[in-house]
């Protein structure tokens, strides 16, 4: 923190600015002082951890009175000088001048080494707390000093900052994290009871029983997911990192201060930087020389962009790579070779994609240093997202078991060997679809390095001369991750893979984008990109996916049954989008492909979505019989997933026929429940959902409100295990449709707000189904009808306030009218 050598021995450092973004952190550390006598608040180089401990302590000393020293060990290499530090520092009757010389450091409050012995009684140490600040280099010795310290003075607290813990008995550990990037609800802490959870309404409050086990400070609940970069360009820099960057400029660069126009930059800027706290100041510094244009432009050199040498404070404070390099000097020789693997790494990882892309040559075990950099706050834990819901066994078992269908070979000729390839070899030689190296999927904690740090680490992995053969094992390791995905997307483990592949997105795309870099390579991007379709459906990304897909056909233009099944799966994504020229011209190219090399799969997949788009769409004796003959292709090659999903199809062909009879609508009922008989015993669950949505729509234009009602609720729980954001979108629309018919008006707008927001954030709205996008706007002006256009915008304001990352019980309790 603050150098100055005039300041007094043991006084803390002036306060620079506000706190923004940590409403909770300073009353958790105050409950784990009166639990423990040790606090040590850790995290990585720049997350703010000398300024959220300054800020406490001053408020302690202000409201309970307490007598407060201030150690900073920054400067401070010699461990032997450390004892004599602490206990000047605690020994010293109010401010007085720092005896200062060359062993100290230069500018450092320490006294020689053989400084005189205390003579103060222990007991004049209650009341006492000593914040320790940068004690990452020196914790081995200060976990020594300081058990021998609280032995002797048990009045005593302690509060520390560090990038690891010391692992001791007495230390309570508070792990900080980045600010959040996006904007979203009030902040919250997480569920009252679950570890790291301040009690409700405990935001700066004393309140509270202290816990113990070390606390994950909350992050702020976002909109979306955690790696997505789909926030809404008009909603403004509302995020705590936006805050804290536009509370940064008001103060250094006023003149400077961001207009209006400019709020989706500074989004990007804080994302870019992960909402690190010093990235954030640094930027903000950074404004008196360069426009934010420029900043953002330049995000991928801001290790060297972001560096101020007349900012006040200690050295490892003026800039990003002084910072990080403070810690970099820290690591061993085997933890800075894993570092610099690991910024290979574009998102999280879990331990077993770590060993299968980092292990090799002197680095033989990962996880012992993997375990030793996340005790230094170099890698950071990411969000669990793999767990299934209790009642699921869907990790069970292995891939490719007699109990799934396997749509891998579903999308095959000759129904195993890689039609791309004919030898069925993934790069690197081993079996397309086989384990590898992943073996079964194991359920675990996932890994990331913040921006700042991975940008670090690829330095050196260039300094190494290992990016090129790093990059090639990573994308090898993705390839064989989303085989195994497709391999086992359809059955029982399909919310595991789901939830997997979403941690794995931002890494599967940048494997993707190094194929197609890579030259002849090309198809291996394309056979990621194709076979990632559904993921991209599932995820709402549809954009996205027609994005990769539309680079991955371009880049391998060659006639390959491969080619014939990335076809067929961009023009799903068009039609997903409405955008029906796009998507026939795309199927009508597949279905000539797939005819022409006799690809059964590829041209049942062709006809079945050819069916919903274009002329087709509008001729219902056409759309039939594209669905006929789909259906006798995927019988033809025992595709049982690809026939359920056709039922489902053909179930909303009847629903949505400009004629539809009543016979035509019970023939829906009749497949949706034949489908959800073969979705049971199979254990899908995307297309179980889809039917119960397609049996609710059918119910509802058959009078039955209540059954539809009832169906549609299904499909949200469902939709809610694969957190899919697409489907979530539709059984909500639904819901508000089926509350507007019984006259629930006041529910019925809240529910399409709700629908709407989703709509909004992941695109596809309502799947481009021009007649389900009519009824969505019949249904929108009964409402509006009935409540009046100011009570109808209030009530659909109300339901667009929460995001689809809130869940969708919170929406549905807060919904009027639920559960009448």
């Amino acid at each position: 923190m603050d150098s100055d050598r005039n300041r007094p021995l043991g006084a803390l450092p002036p306060q620079r600015g506000r706190m923004i973004g940590r409403p909770y952190e300073p009353g958790e550390i105050r409950r784990m002082l009166r639990a423990a006598p040790l606090v040590t608040v850790t995290g990585p180089p720049g997350v703010g951890k000398s300024r959220l401990a300054a800020h406490t302590a001053a408020r302690m000393r202000r409201e309970q009175g307490l007598d407060v020293r201030y150690l900073d060990l920054a400067v401070l290499r010699d461990p032997d000088l450390l004892f004599p530090a602490l206990w000047a520092t605690l020994e010293s009757e109010g401010p007085r001048k720092p005896e200062v010389g060359p062993e100290a450091g230069g500018g450092a409050l320490w006294p020689p080494a053989g400084a005189d012995p205390p003579v103060r009684p222990a007991s004049a140490h209650h009341g006492t707390l000593l914040l320790l600040d940068n004690c990452e280099h020196l914790a081995t010795r200060c976990a020594l000093h300081l058990v021998a310290l609280l032995d002797a003075l048990p009045g005593l607290r302690v509060l520390a900052t560090s990038r690891r813990p010391f692992g001791v008995d007495e230390e309570r550990v508070l792990a900080l994290r980045p600010l959040a990037t996006r904007p979203g609800p009030p902040r919250r802490p997480p569920v009252p009871g679950a570890a790291g959870a301040p009690p409700a309404g405990a935001a700066e409050e004393d309140g509270g029983p202290p816990r113990e086990g070390p606390v994950t400070a909350p992050k702020n609940p976002v909109a979306g997911q955690g790696d997505d970069e789909a926030v809404q360009e008009g909603s403004g820099p509302h995020s705590d990192a936006a805050r804290l960057f536009l509370d940064r400029v008001r103060a250094v660069a006023p003149e400077r201060m961001p207009r209006p126009s400019e709020h989706a930059l500074v989004a990007r800027l804080c994302r870019g930087l992960d909402g690190i706290p010093l990235a954030l100041d640094l930027a903000a510094g950074a404004l008196r020389r360069w426009p934010l244009a420029h900043l953002v432009d330049r995000l991928d050199d801001h290790l060297d962009l972001l560096h101020l040498p007349d900012r006040p404070g200690p050295a490892h404070h003026r800039g990003l790579r002084t910072a990080i390099g403070w810690s970099h000097e820290l690591c061993t020789p085997v933890e800075r070779l894993l570092w610099a693997r690991l910024s290979v790494f574009s998102g999280s990882f879990d331990l077993e994609a770590a060993e299968s892309v980092c292990a090799g040559g002197s680095l033989t075990d990962v996880g012992w240093p993997l375990r030793t950099l996340i005790e230094k706050s170099v890698v950071e834990e990411a969000p669990a997202d793999l767990a299934p819901p209790a009642d699921d066994d869907a990790c069970a078992g292995h891939e490719g078991s007699a109990d799934h269908d396997s749509s891998a070979d579903h999308d095959r000729p000759d129904g195993g060997a890689d039609p791309a390839t004919g030898t069925g070899a993934a790069p690197g030689g081993e079996p397309a679809g086989t384990p590898g190296r992943l073996g079964p999927p194991p359920p675990g904690p996932r890994y990331r390095l913040c921006a700042s740090v991975r940008a670090y680490g690829r330095e050196w992995l260039r300094h190494l001369g290992e990016e090129r053969e790093l990059r090639r094992r990573h994308r090898d390791h993705h390839l064989r991750l989303v085989a195994l995905g497709e391999a086992g997307w359809r059955g029982a483990q399909q919310p595991y893979w789901c939830a997997r592949l979403r941690s794995s997105r931002q890494d599967v795309v940048a494997a993707l984008a190094h194929s197609l870099d890579t030259p002849g390579e090309a198809f291996v991007g394309l056979s990621m990109a194709a076979s990632f379709g559904p993921v991209w459906v599932a995820l709402g990304r549809v954009a996205e996916g027609r994005h990769w897909l539309a680079r991955a056909l371009d880049a391998a233009p060659e006639p390959t049954p491969l080619r014939a099944k990335a076809l067929w799966t961009a023009g799903w994504l068009a039609a997903l989008q409405g955008d029906d020229s796009t998507a026939a011209g795309l199927l009508a190219h597949s279905t000539e492909l797939a005819q022409r090399l006799g690809y059964a799969a590829a041209l049942g997949s062709a006809l079945q979505h050819s069916a919903g788009v274009g002329a087709a769409a509008r001729d219902p004796g056409r759309a039939l019989g594209l669905y006929e003959e789909a259906l006798a292709y995927h019988r033809a090659v025992g595709d049982r997933s690809g026939a359920v999903e056709l039922m489902v199809r053909l179930a909303l062909h009847h629903c949505l026929r400009p004629d539809a009879s009543t016979g035509d609508l019970h023939r829906a009922v009749a497949l949706c429940e034949e489908s959800d008989r073969r979705c049971v015993e199979s254990g899908e669950l995307w297309y179980h959902a889809r039917a119960q949505d397609v049996h609710a729509l059918a119910l509802w234009k058959l009078g039955r409100p209540e059954e539809a009602q009832r169906l549609a609720l299904r499909a949200l729980e469902t939709r809610a295990r694969l957190r899919d954001p697409l489907g979530t979108g539709l059984a909500l629309e639904l819901l508000g449709w089926i509350a507007s018919r019984q006259g629930r008006h006041d529910r019925a707008a809240f529910l399409l707000g709700a629908a709407d927001r989703v709509w909004r954030e992941s695109g596809g709205r309502l799947y481009g189904t021009p007649q389900l996008l009519s009824d969505s706007r019949a249904a929108e002006a009964r409402t509006r009808a009935a409540l009046g256009e100011t009570a109808y915008r209030a009530a659909f304001r109300r339901g667009g306030g929460f995001a689809p990352a809130d869940g969708v019980h919170r929406v549905l309790a807060r919904c009027p009218g639920e559960g009448s």
